[in-house]
């Protein structure tokens, strides 16, 4: 009977082992770091940072495309009229995810230390981070002079951290950083083709020698000899606008009117922006797949391009 009972044991303990392998959050710690929160980037739900001069709400979203982030950032720079703008956080939403999970610190301090030394007696924002339906809370205190690394609180252990600001930063300049500039999900330059669509009318285009930067250009489909300065000029300038902010939820764009078309083709998939205008205030909007609905794009640049259509399809 001894002869099962020792091997049974073994086996049981090996299984436990093993579990808590498996359940155990990913240990990222190095030589030179503390933990401070231990993560997933998949188990983060919501992310709210909190300051004087900004807020920043963050919340994961998953549609039928894509998981993304939705931002709500508050401007506050005027305490009696806050500024509100939205969009999908862009390749440093994914960094900020990263930094989060799991959250390290440069070291631990001593509870004992005084907190108005370090600016946690009037905290200078709040960090939450909910995931898995828990919701872990942070204070910010001052900047480390010559290195602007940040004391950070846990409030509820009441701990003591001094943190990396860079794993921070994406929230602090969360207005300029954060948001998604790109209007197509795939790189614009490694496009093999084109179509533009105005009117009824179509032009189709092909990307010659897409692979190579140097050599690159926009042709014409049906007549690959023929001069397409024009169509190249017009068409890199369109490709360079960026996205300024998606539609706030109460804004109506039900007036929008689209004016064209561009169809981009890779060599696996295709996506089609739309552009339209709102006469309300002539403010130019595009939307593909990967922007969830219209952004705001540059109303300049659109107005000039827009202009030149119809010479495109004279050529």
């Amino acid at each position: 009977m001894r002869t099962l009972i020792v091997p049974a044991s073994i086996l049981l303990f090996s299984l436990g082992a093993a579990w808590l392998q498996f359940t155990a959050e990913p240990d990222k710690i190095g030589d030179n770091e503390v933990l401070v929160m231990a993560n997933q980037t998949t188990n983060i739900s919501a992310i709210d940072w909190v300051s004087e001069k900004q807020e920043v709400h963050i919340t994961n979203k998953t549609d039928a495309l894509s998981s993304y982030l939705w931002v709500e950032y508050i401007d506050k720079k005027i305490t009696d009229d806050p500024q509100y703008k939205y969009f999908i956080a862009g390749k440093n939403g994914d960094r900020l995810l990263e930094s989060l999970s799991p959250l390290v610190g440069i070291r631990k301090l001593d509870a004992t230390t005084d907190l108005e030394t370090l600016g946690l007696d009037t905290p200078t924002a709040t960090l939450k981070v909910t995931s898995n339906g828990t919701t872990r809370s942070f204070s910010i205190g001052d900047e480390v002079y010559g290195t602007k690394d940040l004391y950070l609180r846990d409030d509820t252990s009441q701990e003591l951290f001094l943190v990396d600001d860079s794993k921070l930063r994406n929230l602090r300049q969360a207005r300029t950083t954060l948001p998604n500039r790109a209007l197509f999900a795939k790189e614009t330059n490694q496009a093999s083709s084109a179509t533009l669509q105005w009117n009824e009318q179509s032009l189709a285009l092909s990307h010659q020698n897409w692979q190579d930067t140097n050599s690159a250009k926009w042709i014409y489909t049906d007549q690959p000899d023929k001069d397409a300065t024009q169509i190249q000029t017009w068409l890199s300038k369109l490709l360079r606008t960026s996205v300024s902010r998606s539609a706030a939820p109460d804004e109506d764009l039900s007036n929008l009117v689209p004016q064209f078309s561009l169809i981009l083709n890779w060599e696996d998939q295709s996506s089609t922006a739309t552009y339209a205008k709102l006469p309300t205030d002539d403010s130019w909007w595009a939307k593909t797949p990967s922007t969830r609905g219209y952004v705001r794009i540059s109303s300049r640049a659109l107005d000039s391009l827009m202009e030149d259509v119809p010479t495109l399809f004279r050529q």
